[in-house]
C-alpha cells in the first residue's frame, strides 16, 4: 500500500535546509537545472543562521554551477539545454537574468550583439525580440523599451503566450499597461489560491504552474 510521510518543522531555517538537502539530492544538470540549483543554493546562502560550514560548502556548489554554465556558453552568448545544443531563448533569458540579479559576472559582448541583431533581423520571432529586450534591459542598455514595445504589441495574431510575455516585459520596464484581460483565465482552488490556467499547455515553459508563475510577476 502506498504510504504517506507527514514532516512538521518549528521554523522557516529547517524547512529551508529540508529544500537544500533534497538539491544536494538531485541528480540531473541540463542548464535550466544548473541555474535552478544556483539559485536554489544562492537563496540558502542568504539564510543568516546557517553555518559557517554550511556557508563554505554552499559556495563550492554555487562556484561549481557558475563555472558550469560559463563553459556551456555558446560563441553567440546565448544558452541551449545542454552546452553544444542550439540556443533557447527561453533558457538564455533565465541564466541571463540570474546571472544578473545576484550579480554574478559572465561574458557579455556576445549576448548584447545576438540580441540587438534579433531586434534588427525583420524574420526574427516576436518571442526572440521580446527575450531580446529582456536581456538588454537586464544588462543595463539603454534603449526606447516603450517604441519597441508599442510596435510588438501592433504584431498581428498574437498568441496567449505572446501576450503574457509582452505584459511581462512591460511590468519589467515599468511601462503602463491593461492587465484585466488576464482575470477570465484566473482560477480558484478548493482552499481559495489563485492560479492561471491558458489552455493545455504542457511545455517546460508553458505550463500553469509557469503561466501562474509568470502573471503574479506581471502583477
Amino acid at each position: 500500500a502506498d504510504s504517506v510521510t507527514i514532516r512538521i518543522m518549528d521554523t522557516e531555517h529547517d524547512l529551508l535546509q529540508d529544500e537544500v538537502a533534497m538539491l544536494k539530492r538531485y541528480p540531473y544538470g541540463c542548464n535550466e537545472q544548473t541555474t535552478s540549483k544556483l539559485i536554489g543554493f544562492l537563496t540558502a546562502n542568504q539564510n543568516p543562521e546557517i553555518t559557517n560550514h554550511q556557508r563554505r560548502e554552499n559556495e563550492r556548489r554555487i562556484d561549481g554551477f557558475v563555472k558550469t554554465l560559463k563553459e556551456r556558453q555558446l560563441p553567440n552568448g546565448l544558452w541551449g539545454w545542454w552546452g553544444s545544443d542550439s540556443p533557447s531563448v527561453w533558457i538564455s533569458r533565465y541564466i541571463v537574468e540570474t546571472l544578473q540579479k545576484y550579480q554574478i559576472d559572465f561574458p557579455k559582448g556576445n549576448v548584447k550583439y545576438t540580441c540587438n541583431d534579433w531586434l534588427k533581423d525583420e524574420h526574427s520571432t516576436l518571442s526572440e525580440k521580446v527575450t531580446a529586450l529582456t536581456i538588454l534591459r537586464s544588462l543595463g542598455e539603454k534603449l526606447d523599451y516603450k517604441t519597441w514595445v508599442d510596435s510588438l504589441d501592433m504584431a498581428p495574431n498574437l498568441t496567449l503566450h505572446d501576450r503574457l510575455e509582452l505584459a511581462e516585459l512591460k511590468t519589467k520596464c515599468g511601462l503602463p499597461a491593461d492587465h484585466a484581460w488576464l482575470n477570465q483565465y484566473r482560477r480558484e482552488t478548493m482552499k481559495g489560491g489563485l492560479y492561471y490556467q491558458f489552455g493545455d499547455d504542457r511545455s517546460a515553459d508553458q505550463n500553469e504552474v509557469m503561466n501562474t508563475l509568470q502573471v503574479y510577476r506581471i502583477f
